[in-house]
């Protein structure tokens, strides 16, 4: 198994993609409550906006079968 973690700063992209049919695959949300990968990148917004020292504020981890 591989496993890839990077620090992104954009995450309406990630969102996309992640909810996207057959691009990836959501494996948790954690007191997120949006629904569409819009509203979810905006919820995450709000959240990451109270840390005013990070630049890169969300993680992507990938994980892939060998």
């Amino acid at each position: 198994m591989i496993a890839v973690v990077n620090s992104i700063s954009e995450i309406g992209s990630l969102c996309q993609y992640v909810m996207g049919d057959g691009k990836g695959y959501e494996l948790d949300r954690n007191l997120i409550c949006g629904v569409g990968p819009t509203e979810i990148a905006q919820e995450f917004k709000l959240l990451q906006a109270q840390n005013i020292n990070a630049k890169k504020k969300t993680f992507s981890i990938v994980i892939s079968p060998h």
